[in-house]
């Protein structure tokens, strides 16, 4: 039997579409940072399951902001009021960080 290593059952637990250990796995991939991880958030911003989407929201405090520039005025947009609150914090909650999300906010207005 093939070793998975973390990432791929991340990946692999986001695939599979369960309800409980997909955002869990949204957001863990976010402390990883490598680019099979960065495939699951990005896909996690495309869910139709709000639970993810908010999931990848919080997950972008962790990531380093040319990484995140795909996801943000994804989410900025997003539909769901939750979502968009979770985006904010997570930018704001960056603020101290050189190479965090915040300097995006400038970009965005």
């Amino acid at each position: 039997m093939k070793c998975l290593g973390l990432d791929q059952m991340l990946f692999h637990f986001y695939w599979k579409g369960n309800p409980r250990l997909a955002p869990r796995a949204v957001y863990a991939s976010s402390l990883i940072q490598n680019e099979q991880s960065m495939d699951v958030i990005r896909e996690g911003t495309r869910s139709s399951i709000p639970e993810i989407r908010v999931a990848a929201a919080a997950g972008l405090r962790n990531i380093k902001e040319h990484d995140a520039s795909d996801f943000v005025d994804r989410l900025l947009q997003d539909d769901e009021v939750q979502v968009r609150k979770v985006t904010l914090n997570s930018i704001l909650s960056g603020i101290d960080m050189a190479d965090g999300v915040q300097p995006m906010l400038k970009s965005q207005s």
